[in-house]
């Protein structure tokens, strides 16, 4: 019995997603049929492709192996539907969230109508895997200085850098204060994202670094869940200073600096270059608007003394 695409697609998610759980949800599976896909792939290559530990999945050395091969393979099967299916019009696969995510698509529809665009709205750490592994062009991340991407052998620009501010309820102790320092929220619940994304990881990183471990009772991602949390239940946060307003929060700068830096990535030559001058140019200006209409304060002096031109001072390199 052959080896099918759709198996090592699977074999792609699992890795991606970092266990069959998540790879299931992504993939709209079930978790049974997922590991049963697997299981068939490693019978029919004779290997064991995943350690497994709990919920927790690595690769095995014959996994390594296998994983640019399953890239190869996957991607070559793609651009072959792809070609056959719209003759006419290449598919360009993108990763993103921008304050105006729907400008961006109408800009690239009105600027290059040869392409048709497919975006995922999604800043998860697997979107650099996405890309890596040829499932999308290119995708919009976060990398936080605090715990570094592996960027290596990506084309990257970077668009915007940006301090990560606290969010508190209204009625908390220093909602008044204009900074805010870490080790004062020692005490408070802290509201997280889910184990394994890595914007939990920088929270966690930065109250040890202000002497403490954060207690999080509760993780969350959607926006409405956030707000009902912090408001209701005392949670405090981290997040962009440049979220929709509320009347139920405030965000505060940080007396202790957590920035990130936000990038387009691609695989060298995989996105034309009118293409992610158009999506970097769009992406600055959308942020430069969500940041004067929520956040005009932070927009003085944050965002406009930077501004350098139209397009923004976006950087283009290659990690080696």
């Amino acid at each position: 019995m052959s080896v099918e695409s759709r198996q090592l697609a699977v074999f792609l998610a699992v890795v991606e997603a970092g266990g069959f759980s998540r790879a299931a949800e992504r993939l709209g599976m079930t978790q049974p049929a997922v590991s049963g896909q697997i299981q068939r792939l490693e019978r029919q290559l004779r290997v064991r492709l995943f350690d497994r530990t709990g919920r927790r999945v690595t690769l095995t050395d014959d996994g390594h192996r296998l994983l640019p091969m399953a890239v190869r393979a996957v991607s070559a099967v793609t651009e072959v539907e792809q070609s056959m299916g719209r003759p006419n019009r290449t598919l360009l696969r993108l990763s993103a969230e921008a304050p105006s995510l729907a400008r961006i698509l109408t800009r690239l529809r009105e600027t290059h109508p040869e392409f048709k665009y497919d975006i995922t709205i999604d800043l998860s750490e697997s979107s650099v895997l996405e890309v890596r592994y040829g499932n999308r062009h290119c995708a919009q991340v976060y990398d936080f200085d605090a715990a570094p991407l592996d960027l290596t052998g990506l084309a990257c620009t970077v668009l915007l850098r940006e301090p990560v501010w606290v969010v508190l309820p209204r009625t908390h102790r220093l909602a008044a204060a204009p900074v805010v320092s870490l080790r004062d929220l020692a005490g408070d619940p802290w509201l997280l994202r889910p184990p394994g994304t890595r914007l939990r990881q920088l929270v966690v990183m930065a109250c040890r670094a202000a002497g403490f471990e954060p207690y999080a009772p509760y993780s969350a991602t959607d926006s409405y869940a956030i707000e009902v949390l912090v408001a209701g239940e005392g949670c405090v946060t981290l997040g962009s200073p440049i979220n929709s307003p509320s009347t139920l929060m405030v965000q505060r700068p940080l007396v202790e600096p957590v920035m990130r830096t936000i990038l387009l990535v691609s695989r060298p030559g995989s996105v034309p270059q009118e293409i992610s001058t158009t999506i970097c140019r769009q992406m600055i200006r959308s942020y430069w608007k969500a940041a004067a209409a929520n956040n005009p304060e932070y927009h003085a002096t944050h965002v406009r003394s930077r501004r350098q031109g139209v397009g923004g001072a976006a950087v283009s390199t290659t990690t080696d």
